[in-house]
């Protein structure tokens, strides 16, 4: 029976039966791969299917681990199909604001996100838009309008008495901003084989895992 069409015979070197690559060592990733975390297609010649950029990072890139020198090309080529998107960011700065509840206390994250829902609803000029991990770090694609880039809140969750007659408790929760300033841009670099992994890098990839994971977390049960 002929091969079905589009499919990728083994290459050279490979060996006969059409068995699994030798398993360990090097050269043995599919040609076209990124390595660790690696979400493109490993096929580039495969009918249909764009070719992914080959990124070999400088060297003068610190590098996590053993540093790859080359693409190998030993193996069968195959392609990987990954759940994964594309994501681009415009906002050439973010700004970085620490939040603390209940006057300085280590506030409940339950109880934090639900007086931040509450501010949002108070000022949704202010809180409308942010990025906030429910914890105590809150990102801003624009430099918040506080005096002296610090601000106070004053959050009732309850309306009217409670049942002993006794006003509803009133919370405190202050914003300050801190001195970093995140540059997504570093994440470009990094993608590209320019850049180190280093603390900017991070902070920038965390500071987009709290901007992925606000919309699920609040509308999504």
């Amino acid at each position: 029976m002929p091969p079905k069409r589009g499919s990728m015979g083994p290459q050279r070197g490979a060996p006969r039966g059409g068995g699994p690559p030798a398993r360990g060592g090097r050269g043995t990733f599919p040609a076209g791969g990124a390595g660790r975390g690696s979400a493109s297609s490993a096929s580039p010649s495969a009918p249909g299917t764009p070719s992914a950029p080959r990124v070999v990072p400088g060297k003068h890139i610190v590098s996590i681990g053993v540093k790859r020198p080359s693409y190998g090309t030993s193996g069968r080529i195959t392609t990987v199909i990954t759940n994964q998107f594309e994501l681009t960011s415009e906002c050439p700065k973010i700004y970085h604001y620490d939040a603390v509840g209940n006057e300085e206390k280590a506030t409940p994250k339950p109880l934090m996100h639900e007086l931040y829902q509450k501010l949002k609803q108070m000022h949704p000029e202010i809180f409308g838009s942010l990025a906030f991990d429910g914890r105590k770090n809150l990102y801003s694609s624009t430099h918040l309008p506080f005096s002296n880039d610090r601000a106070e809140y004053q959050v009732q969750l309850q309306e009217g008495n409670n049942a002993g007659g006794k006003p509803p408790k009133v919370y405190r929760v202050r914003f300050q901003k801190t001195h970093q300033e995140i540059i997504p841009e570093v994440l470009n670099r990094f993608v590209n084989g320019q850049a180190s992994h280093d603390n900017d890098v991070t902070v920038a990839i965390n500071s987009l895992n709290v901007v992925l994971s606000m919309f699920p977390s609040e509308y999504v049960e």
